[in-house]
């Protein structure tokens, strides 16, 4: 079975390729043909919103720590979790934020919605309420668990009105703030809904 390095790294390669046969200009337009090209592209190299990467648990599960694992991090729970839902609804954007969790659920990100990804987890997941902490966090409308985390330990996307926010808490350093690792604007659902899934699957955005 081939290696997580060796596995993204030909990802990384095939996705080059196929990006220099896109016109991104056409597809920023919506133009139905290279839509089209632009999906096929994503399903051959196996980008969907429903499926994890086999090669990223593997990494996931190498990250494991018999020495260390928070106490099991994914049964911590918060006294108060309401410090969450005041950070989201300090997100003073206008945006419709039903509508955008409707969104999410039509487009299949339904399940991860208040949800981060835990390493340590048997379901690679956990309740945002139980998080050790929100510092380093911003304001935001949603958070939502992706495919994977590059190091043990937490990784959220946090959804703003104007912007996707890829972030890591290293469960062996919880005493420092949530780290950005990633982030890329958006103006409209169409594009919110493109990058998210590049974002969530661990793949750079145009």
């Amino acid at each position: 079975m081939k290696s997580f390095s060796s596995v993204i790294l030909e990802k990384a390669d095939q996705l080059l390729a196929a990006s220099k046969s896109l016109d991104y200009d056409r597809i920023a337009l919506h133009e139905p043909e290279e839509v089209e090209k632009l999906q096929t592209v994503l399903a051959s190299l196996q980008i969907t919103k429903k499926r994890i990467s086999e090669s990223l648990d593997q990494y996931a599960n190498k990250q494991q720590s018999p020495v260390r694992e928070l106490d099991d991090l994914d049964g911590l729970m918060l006294e108060d979790s309401g410090g969450s839902d005041d950070k989201a609804a300090e997100a003073s954007s206008g945006v419709d934020k039903e509508a955008m969790l409707s969104q999410l659920a039509d487009e299949g990100f339904g399940d991860r919605v208040g949800r981060v990804y835990n390493s340590f987890a048997g379901n690679r997941s956990l309740p945002f309420a139980q998080v050790p902490h929100e510092r380093g966090l911003p304001e935001f409308l949603v958070v939502l668990a992706p495919d994977f985390t590059p190091v043990a330990g937490l990784h959220g996307i946090f959804i703003t009105d104007k912007e996707i926010i890829s972030m890591i808490l290293p469960s062996d350093k919880a005493n420092i703030d949530w780290t950005v690792i990633k982030s890329k604007g958006y103006s409209n659902e169409e594009e919110m809904i493109e990058f998210l899934t590049l974002i969530a699957a661990g793949f750079d955005v145009p």
